[in-house]
């Protein structure tokens, strides 16, 4: 609770309301059976001034993305077994050369989240903002359907990294994402001008 007032700066009251939920007493007490999950990650997002829900997943993994590689040799690197998007390529989501010493998270709201190519009017680019995040790219997406330990993610549910967009010569945004179809790991885009469900995940890490 100190870390919501010291480092990520979120205002002492929001953080009271969190506290006179009770459900942090109720944490504290390690006892996980009185613990309504849904209604504390609701007083959490609450106290820190999110307007959704949501849920963080930490991903366990070390950076180490040669960024002097194309991005098609981490594309190939996943060994997909479903569909692949030709189009991921350095061309139209160039990496972006980045601190390597970052903890990944997936970040899911649990319900309809908007989106929008241009951020200003993006209601996911916002409620991460408000968690101190900031959305991953193709690369980094390709690292995680890489890595054995979180390569099968997306049988699970749809990883999306926001970072980028491309627009196709009709005007239309696309970012990538990593999903399944009939039990087959893909790579694909999805519009970025969109309505994300809630089982969504969003590749990020901490600004």
């Amino acid at each position: 609770m100190l870390n919501l007032i010291d480092r990520d700066k979120v205002e002492r009251d929001k953080v009271q309301a969190i506290i006179d939920s009770g459900l942090l007493g109720k944490l504290l007490a390690a006892d996980p059976s009185l613990i309504d999950r849904d209604a504390f990650y609701a007083a959490l997002s609450s106290g820190m001034g999110v307007s959704k829900p949501f849920r963080l997943t930490i991903i366990p993994i070390v950076f180490k993305q040669d960024y002097n590689r194309p991005l098609v040799y981490a594309r190939d690197a996943m060994k997909l077994n479903g569909f692949v998007d030709e189009r991921v390529t350095d061309t139209w989501f160039r990496p972006e050369p980045r601190n390597a010493d970052r903890e990944f998270v997936l970040v899911c709201f649990g319900s309809i989240i908007k989106d929008h190519p241009d951020p200003r009017r993006s209601e996911l680019l916002r409620e991460l903002d408000k968690l101190n995040l900031e959305p991953e790219g193709a690369m980094e997406l390709c690292l995680v359907g890489t890595d054995k330990r979180t390569r099968d993610l997306q049988r699970e549910f749809l990883i999306v990294a926001r970072r980028q967009i491309w627009q196709d010569q009709d005007g239309e945004s696309f970012c990538p994402c990593l999903g399944q179809n009939d039990g087959k790991r893909d790579l694909r885009l999805v519009p970025a001008h969109t309505n994300y469900h809630g089982q969504c995940r969003f590749l990020c890490s901490r600004k």
